[in-house]
């Protein structure tokens, strides 16, 4: 499971580029913003998939890899979809699939790495925000993650940690 706070850089990143999401709430804002936008909402899902995959329930259950979204992102939304026990309306697809052939078009001019830095192995989400929006992060996640995942994510106890 990725921390969130680095899944938040790179969905600011992906978001940034992304035609399909034009509205999102995060749009236009620098990073800094953005990344405190999205958090919450990171936060909630990693709890919910906490509870689903850390075997905490034991009904149906569905893994959704990013690759998968990546490769096959009609695919992506059909599963979850599903998984809820929806439909996707026909005039949603044909929207998804003209959005996907224009992000298509767009990917063959984008930079190596979503942030224009260097690509490193070294590089973490941290490198990216200010040192006050670590602080910031750390305080989300504190508020919306259980215990068990602060200390999965080594977030300190308090701000002065």
């Amino acid at each position: 499971m990725r921390d969130p706070r680095a899944v938040a850089v790179s969905t600011y990143f992906y978001i940034k580029r992304s035609p399909i999401h034009l509205h999102h709430p995060s749009r236009g804002k620098s990073l800094d913003e953005a990344v405190v936008v999205i958090l919450p909402q990171i936060c909630q899902f990693t709890t919910i998939r906490h509870i689903l995959f850390d075997g905490q329930l034991s009904d149906r259950s569905e893994i959704f890899w990013y690759e998968d979204a990546m490769r096959d992102p009609l695919g992506w939304y059909n599963r979850w979809a599903s998984l809820a026990g929806f439909t996707l309306p026909a005039r949603w697809i044909k929207d998804i699939q003209a959005s996907l052939t224009e992000a298509a078009e767009n990917d063959r001019k984008r930079e190596p790495h979503p942030g224009g830095q260097v690509v490193s192995s070294d590089r973490t989400w941290e490198d990216e925000v200010s040192p006050e929006t670590r602080l910031e992060m750390n305080s989300i996640l504190r508020t919306w993650l259980p215990g068990v995942l602060l200390a999965r994510f080594d977030v300190p106890a308090s701000e002065t940690s």
